[in-house]
């Protein structure tokens, strides 16, 4: 086939596409209107695995092309788009694939919450025994769920019970588009503050529809056509998130969207309160994701920019940090974190241009001792792991803060974080034995 990727995007969605398509042998063209310089290391990456940067293109290219890639940024009204043949984005793709036949779907969306709601609904459903899956809006890509799922079928293994999706108001305005209005059927949608319902939305294809309640109350009010017209649902299958999550017993705050998706499925309140006891906050972001004696393991690899990492670690100035960091990014300055370095109890490196280029050359320049770069996470972990002093009565930190970016090496952050959330589950279970 041949791809033409609109909009390669800065959360790495379109290039999470472009790999997906040049892994499978396809033609990839890629269109966007930073030019080469500013995309950087991303679009190197692809034009060495076979793609054409073409700049902002022009009409040849999108009648070339057999589908175009939409990022959800670019307007649906852009000139170009009449001469292409089908236009599509990654939740269209995923949403036209027969797999999610075999897969209960739940959506998200909403102004604010929507990524809460999104890691909590994740977390309770994992802890109570269910294979799930999260995608959308918080950067995971619908195609590394296809990708999952392709392995999954080659391999003879069973897909997740369910998929997770978190959608802006434009990723559903363009999927809406390219499946001509259709959606397949949704467990259950959730709106999951008081932000103005999306005309033409996903909801009315839902068996239960999750709003606020003085979302609830509007449509039992005169103006309730407006929401069975917006969302061609009926009026019974609204539900009020306020409702179904008062059994709520957790102190986190948020939770209460994802406390009544939950009960909607079948689970007990008991279930989901002792569920949420575990959950710790949204992946990647300074995630506590274990204790092992005296060592608290952080996975914080959202933290992609070497001056972030001063602000992760002033949280835990006074104890004893053993730093997992390093990875893509020539482009970055390694001069912004190599003060904060100096802090730090030992200094473990994950590989990566940024490593090798930028990072390795100012530790040898100021004397500072590192272990690696390492060739996977997991000898990382364990180098850091050996380093920490398991007798000190000051706590031990090991914590995943790369200061750099993920794509050499990973398909995004969360796939680097979790990583590293498995490499840490390996020792938490040998400390447990």
């Amino acid at each position: 086939m041949k791809i033409l990727i609109l909009g390669l995007g800065i959360h790495g969605g379109g290039f999470t596409s472009a790999k997906y398509f040049l892994n499978r042998g396809h033609d990839v063209r890629i269109c966007d209107n930073q030019k080469s310089s500013d995309l950087g290391e991303r679009l190197d990456y692809l034009m060495k695995k076979g793609a054409t940067f073409v700049g902002t293109g022009d009409k040849t290219d999108f009648e070339w092309a057999d589908y175009v890639i939409k990022n959800p940024l670019i307007s649906p009204e852009n000139d170009l788009l009449k001469y292409s043949k089908n236009i599509t984005d990654e939740f269209s793709w995923l949403f036209s694939s027969p797999w999610t036949h075999n897969v209960k779907l739940i959506a998200i969306t909403g102004a604010k919450g929507k990524t809460t709601t999104a890691y909590a609904v994740y977390h309770i459903l994992q802890k109570c025994g269910y294979d799930a899956q999260i995608c959308g809006n918080m950067g995971i890509s619908c195609f590394t769920i296809m990708h999952n799922w392709e392995n999954r079928s080659r391999q003879g293994e069973r897909l997740p019970n369910y998929l997770i999706c978190e959608m802006s108001k434009w990723q559903i305005r363009d999927t809406w588009k390219a499946m001509n209005n259709q959606f397949p059927k949704l467990e259950i949608c959730i709106l999951s503050n008081k932000d103005k319902i999306a005309k033409n939305s996903f909801l009315g294809n839902s068996f239960s529809i999750f709003l606020p309640e003085t979302r609830v109350n509007l449509a039992f009010s005169k103006n309730r056509k407006i929401l069975a017209e917006n969302t061609r649902c009926s009026l019974t299958q609204i539900k009020s998130i306020d409702a179904y999550s008062q059994r709520l017993t957790t102190g986190l705050p948020d939770m209460e969207a994802a406390f009544a998706t939950c009960r909607a499925l079948g689970l007990r309140s008991k279930q989901i309160n002792d569920a949420l006891k575990s959950y710790h906050g949204i992946p990647n972001r300074t995630e506590m994701t274990g204790t092992a004696g005296n060592t608290l393991f952080i996975n914080d690899s959202s933290t992609a920019l070497p001056e972030a990492v001063s602000f992760t670690l002033e949280k835990f100035e006074n104890l004893q940090v053993h730093l997992i960091c390093g990875g893509s990014g020539n482009h970055l300055d390694a001069t912004k974190m190599i003060s904060t370095l100096k802090t730090v109890a030992s200094l473990h490196l994950l590989p990566g241009s940024f490593t090798d280029e930028k990072l390795i050359p100012c530790l040898t320049k100021t004397g500072q001792k590192y272990f690696g770069p390492f060739k996977n996470m997991e000898e990382a972990v364990q180098s850091a792991w050996n380093s920490c002093d398991k007798a000190c009565s000051i706590m031990q930190v090991v914590i995943l803060c790369p200061g750099a970016q993920a794509f050499e090496y990973y398909s995004n952050q969360f796939n680097r974080g979790q990583e590293f959330t498995e490499a840490v589950q390996e020792i938490l279970n040998q400390h447990s034995h």
